[in-house]
């Protein structure tokens, strides 16, 4: 699924800005760490995986409701 190859991505990506923060902590003074954790995971959780997640669920439930369908008309015959 597409949102999950995201989530993956982004926990790469903030594995590496996170280390660079701990790089610039190490030999400077006085950064805010936390500007450095989960960056791209928060900017991405929320508005876009959710867009990206509706298409799919909306084809689960569709399905799930044809399903239902077939199987109560199937049951009348």
């Amino acid at each position: 699924m597409v949102a999950d190859d995201l989530r993956v991505l982004a926990r790469k990506v903030d594995a590496l800005v996170e280390a660079y923060g701990d790089y610039v902590d190490a030999n400077t003074s006085g950064i805010d760490r936390s500007l450095f954790k989960d960056v791209l995971l928060t900017a991405i959780d929320g508005n876009a995986l959710y867009e990206i997640e509706q298409p799919s669920r909306r084809l689960a439930d569709d399905s799930a409701e044809e399903a239902y369908y077939a199987r109560h008309n199937a049951a009348a015959e």
